[in-house]
């Protein structure tokens, strides 16, 4: 991957979509923190939230 320890949310994203494997590795290193985003993989796995919906 990208050398950033990886975590279980990470892994079991990883068996979906690998693009998104990054962000997790990242929220993981500088965790707590809330991910802001509207990918739905991201949403789904409840690592992120929707930042505002459309009207």
């Amino acid at each position: 991957m990208n050398g950033l320890p990886t975590t279980e949310a990470a892994d079991e994203l990883a068996q979906e979509d690998l693009s998104d494997v990054g962000i997790l590795q990242l929220a993981g290193v500088l965790a707590p923190v809330v991910l802001f985003a509207e990918d739905p993989d991201l949403i789904r796995h409840g690592v992120a939230v929707i930042t505002c919906h459309p009207l």
